[in-house]
């Protein structure tokens, strides 16, 4: 079922400050968002292949991206946006289509992404981008939605050798390009984007800067007085929750020390009243 319009626009209004928005694999870990009190999630498709026994090098299926974005959305009453990654669809019908489907399961924004196959591989030439961007725009504007399309763009994941000041420059060359193009946000990703570019990107991107969370960044204040919009986390959790299940039930195994379960672990009564809580009420 897709999202109200008021739903479109909260979302959107989110984007005139900060915030951070942490990408979600399963209804449970959405439902954990949900009960911290974000305000909007989104996916991550590394998190949800790790969920599927399926590696960082792999793929999710667009069927299963698609059937992750419904139960989601059918079990939290917030905002979701989709990791789309390249669009899954080598035609402008199948790319129309997935949108299309995309809306009609609860989303109401995406990230598309510039590389050509996955991140580290060639990127695509910046009009076809926007051309995809574009095809985006008309789907959501013929749907009737304000979609929020953040484009991706991918140069910090390519192992070249070129420095980090002139991939910013291409980030910013290629990101303004999108906006044109009918993108509402920007997203540079990449794993070792320097703490030094931050500003140069923030200010020569002329949208909402989505950043990708590295761990040697400064604080979050730090990070939103540079310029900062949105911040994800990437599947930094989901690899945190399987480290913490990992060291629980080694220290069980080990020392049969239980003080890691007993600790966090959570009632099941007040899981349930989380995932109850978390439902959309129609």
């Amino acid at each position: 079922m897709r999202a109200a319009k008021t739903t479109f626009e909260t979302f959107h209004a989110m984007h005139g400050d900060f915030f951070v928005i942490a990408p979600t694999w399963d209804i449970l870990s959405a439902t954990a968002l949900h009960a911290t009190g974000y305000k909007a999630i989104a996916t991550t498709s590394v998190g949800a292949g790790f969920a599927r026994g399926v590696t960082s090098e792999e793929v999710v299926t667009k069927d299963e991206m698609l059937a992750l974005v419904a139960s989601i959305c059918n079990a939290v009453d917030i905002p979701v946006s989709v990791d789309m990654e390249s669009g899954y669809a080598d035609t402008e019908e199948g790319l129309a289509d997935n949108v299309r489907q995309l809306i009609e399961a609860g989303a109401v924004g995406l990230n598309l992404e510039d590389n050509s196959d996955k991140p580290g591989s060639p990127l695509v030439a910046p009009d076809a981008h926007a051309d995809r961007i574009r095809i985006i725009r008309r789907v959501a504007e013929q749907e009737g939605v304000r979609l929020f399309i953040n484009a991706r763009t991918d140069a910090f994941w390519i192992k070249d050798g070129v420095p980090a000041a002139e991939k910013a420059a291409e980030s910013i060359e290629r990101g303004n390009h999108y906006r044109k193009a009918g993108a509402d946000g920007v997203f540079v990703s990449g794993p070792k984007i320097p703490e030094s570019v931050i500003a140069q990107l923030a200010e020569g991107i002329d949208a909402p800067l989505n950043l990708l969370m590295q761990p040697d960044w400064p604080s979050l204040a730090e990070l939103r007085r540079r310029g900062v919009i949105r911040l994800s986390l990437g599947s930094w959790h989901a690899r945190a929750v399987y480290g913490f299940m990992q060291t629980a039930l080694e220290r069980l195994r080990d020392a049969e020390n239980l003080d890691l379960l007993r600790e966090y672990a959570k009632p099941t009564a007040q899981v349930d009243k989380a995932i109850y809580a978390a439902r959309p009420k129609r």
